[in-house]
């Protein structure tokens, strides 16, 4: 039986840039350095628009996660 996946959508740096509020250059880092599926065509990066979802997803959750943990840790601070 065979699995319908879907096909990866790739999209500009510059694109997925303004459609994701980045800068252009975060987005093109985060490709070079394999943080996120991409591809080079020439001399411009290419971005897979789940695979960057899926990372400013997790550092979302990351960013929310060290937040709550500050506030838990200034609750103690000023309980002393």
């Amino acid at each position: 039986m065979p699995t319908h996946e879907k096909p990866l959508t790739f999209m500009s740096t510059g694109d997925a840039a303004a459609l994701y509020k980045r800068s252009r250059d975060y987005v093109s880092r985060l490709a070079r350095t394999g943080e996120v599926t991409s591809r080079r065509k020439g001399k411009l990066w290419e971005v897979e628009r789940g695979s960057l979802a899926a990372f400013i997803e997790a550092q979302e959750v990351a960013r929310i996660a060290r937040a709550e943990e500050l506030v838990n840790q200034r609750k103690i601070e000023y309980a002393k």
